[in-house]
């Protein structure tokens, strides 16, 4: 019975993703987001601006706009993001500067003018003249400054490593029922960012020794003096993250036409040069068979290219279109697969697996995180079973 309840509903999860979802989002007039950003390493900030075109595809006049400014969750223990950790403490400590995180809005205009906003519990809205109609455009021109925290969350720096992860002003959602905006602040517990499919055309300056690890494909690079700017797009993304690190050593991989790119640090005094080539290949090797398996049982990867980056994150992995981020590594060089799975190994083929769910398939992940966590762990404990045995 076990064996057959397990079958349906494997079944009704390839029904369900067989239907061409493009009907969720208007592909026609997706918000796009053109970014140029410089990140100062000396002091952890980046400086960006970035002009996003929108288009109201909705029923209803759109009377403001905002934006969630995640990155305001990082001013305190309370209201920040942290996997694991903190509900286990007697005691929650004050952060210092350092560990602090926020985002500073500069300037913001509409079609060249500048125009009010505010912004308060990680939103920004911005005040209209006058609405703006279905089917009309508008340019949106933000300008911020990004306080990077120092430490081991998912937004951080560490050891001249970056993870940019929700970390600047996205366009919500809003909901035509309500004729409202979500407002929801990304909370501390679990995944709640919410965005539409947009494309991504950004101008990137860092120091020429760093690795880049961005959502999309980078395009161009030029280098002048000690610097370097890429260009990277990215399209039909519902969010847009950059890990990187001078550390990085990449090894690549391709399966089924999609380029898999491992990003892996080399400055380990606990593990081997010899066992940190090895450790990055185990875990390069089980992302492909993890594609492969995803392909094959529940439809093509949407994507031609997927990075895996490590970073100094901790208490486990999170997952971003085109990119999924590691904790720290540890030696799998005797690691035998058959026999049982590390966390490092289940981590990574559980991120993958959500490439399809809450990459693909979008939903809210705070209101509805059946969606995307429940599949994934039922997707992962699937695969496992069907790679290495029943009850593996």
């Amino acid at each position: 019975m076990r064996k057959r309840n397990i079958s349906i509903l494997l079944v009704l999860i390839i029904i369900l993703t067989s239907f061409n979802l493009s009907f969720a989002v208007n592909l026609d007039n997706l918000t796009e987001y053109n970014m140029s950003l410089e990140l100062d390493t000396e002091n952890h900030i980046l400086y960006g601006e970035q002009l996003v075109e929108i288009t109201n595809s909705y029923n209803s006049e759109l009377k403001e706009l905002v934006f969630h400014l995640y990155p305001d969750s990082y001013s305190s223990y309370e209201t920040m993001p942290i996997i694991g950790g903190m509900y286990f403490m007697d005691e929650v400590p004050e952060l210092d500067e350092e560990e602090k995180g926020y985002i500073e809005i500069e300037e913001v205009h509409i079609n060249d003018s500048e125009t009010k906003y505010t912004t308060d519990n990680q939103i920004l809205k911005i005040s209209l003249e006058k609405p703006i109609k279905k089917g009309e455009k508008v340019q949106v021109k933000i300008k911020f400054k990004l306080k990077i925290p120092q430490g081991i969350h998912r937004l951080h720096h560490a050891n001249n490593e970056y993870s940019l992860t929700n970390w600047y002003p996205i366009l919500s959602i809003y909901d035509e029922k309500t004729k409202k905006w979500d407002e929801n602040p990304y909370h501390p517990v679990g995944e709640s960012n919410y965005s539409n499919v947009s494309n991504y055309n950004v101008k990137l300056t860092v120091p020429k020794n760093m690795v880049v690890a961005p959502t999309g494909s980078i395009i161009g690079e030029e280098t002048e003096e000690e610097n370097k700017t890429l260009n990277i797009k990215a399209e039909k993304v519902r969010d847009f993250v950059i890990l990187m690190s001078p550390d990085y050593k990449v090894k690549t991989k391709e399966v089924d036409g999609i380029k898999i790119s491992h990003y892996y640090m080399v400055n380990k005094d606990f593990i081997s040069p010899e066992s940190i080539e090895k450790t990055a290949d185990i875990i390069l090797n089980e992302v492909a068979k993890t594609i492969k398996f995803m392909n094959e049982t529940v439809g093509k990867y949407a994507y031609d290219e997927l990075r895996i980056a490590e970073t100094y994150l901790g208490g486990g992995a999170m997952e971003y279109p085109q990119v999924i981020q590691m904790g720290r590594y540890y030696d799998l060089e005797d690691l035998n697969l058959e026999e049982s799975a590390p966390f490092t190994i289940d981590a990574v083929v559980h991120e993958t697996m959500h490439q399809w769910w809450y990459v693909g398939v979008g939903s809210n992940e705070f209101k509805e995180p059946f969606l995307d966590e429940s599949l994934t762990v039922f997707m992962t404990a699937f695969y496992f079973e069907k790679e290495y045995g029943e009850y593996h």
